[in-house]
């Protein structure tokens, strides 16, 4: 096992011992919102953050 394996293993016990559930504070609809404007903005970047070109 690599080093990090091992560091995941040792978190991992001790982390599942005590995890207790939580309360989402986000619905699936806040996520679909999110996703949607990640698309667009990965579709078409604003164009203040495009590279410049050499002229």
């Amino acid at each position: 096992m690599t080093k990090s394996g091992n560091r995941l293993r040792a978190f991992e016990d001790p982390y599942n011992a005590t995890a207790q559930p939580f309360q989402w504070k986000s619905t699936t609809s806040d996520l679909d919102d999110l996703l949607a404007r990640l698309d667009r903005h990965v579709a078409d970047p604003p164009e203040e953050s495009l590279p410049r070109l050499a002229a």
